[in-house]
């Protein structure tokens, strides 16, 4: 693992549009990066990962035929207890997904019930949510993210950002990202969950 590596922010803010249209027979990808811990930062006590919602995109492009990933829109937060569950839904329902995909950490089989029920409550359609387990070998999580970068290295770049409020805190953590056990506290949920959406596993 490059220890040295580090995005180029501008890279990321060159391919961001606000007239990205998707059509509406696209695959839509929606990943879920949770967290079941919702402590806030104070003193001494380092603070827990905050839970991530992305929505992307995977198309061959017009004229050369690149697979392109379009980043569409992104939701993260340090939900607490059920509050989670409803943000997923939320998400999916702002977006009129109806597939879930989600990382399988412990807990997930008590999410993805709590989500059935929680829609059920609600009077919503169930999502089909779809647990996948995603390559946990050491230093694997800060690998996918870094080959985020060979989207950019295309020329013209295989990544669209749709500009969002979701953008101040995508490039919080794109400028934080350094490869290193643990992360020291950095937040890449965002990051990885992209990178998850973008194939990545």
């Amino acid at each position: 693992m490059n220890e040295d590596f580090r995005f180029e922010t501008l890279q990321w803010r060159s391919v961001m549009r606000s007239d990205i249209e998707v059509p509406s027979d696209s695959p839509l990808r929606v990943i879920l990066d949770c967290s079941f811990t919702a402590n806030e930062r104070e003193p001494g006590r380092t603070p827990s990962d905050r839970s991530a919602l992305v929505a992307g995109v995977t198309q061959a492009r017009e004229g050369d035929g690149v697979n392109e990933f379009t980043l569409i829109d992104v939701s993260s937060d340090r939900w607490k207890g059920i509050a989670l569950a409803d943000a997923a839904l939320d998400f999916c329902l702002k977006l009129g997904v109806k597939d879930l995909q989600v990382e399988r950490i412990p807990g997930t089989e008590l999410l993805k019930d709590t989500l059935a029920l929680r829609a059920k409550e609600r009077g919503m359609e169930p999502l089909t949510v779809r647990l996948f387990n995603p390559c946990v070998i050491k230093n694997a999580k800060n690998s996918r993210i870094m080959r985020l970068q060979t989207l950019f290295n295309a020329k013209p770049p295989a990544i669209r950002i749709r500009y969002g409020t979701f953008v101040e805190m995508l490039m919080e953590e794109v400028e934080d990202f350094v490869p290193c056990v643990g992360n020291r506290g950095r937040q890449i949920n965002i990051l990885d969950a992209c990178a998850l959406c973008a194939g990545f596993r």
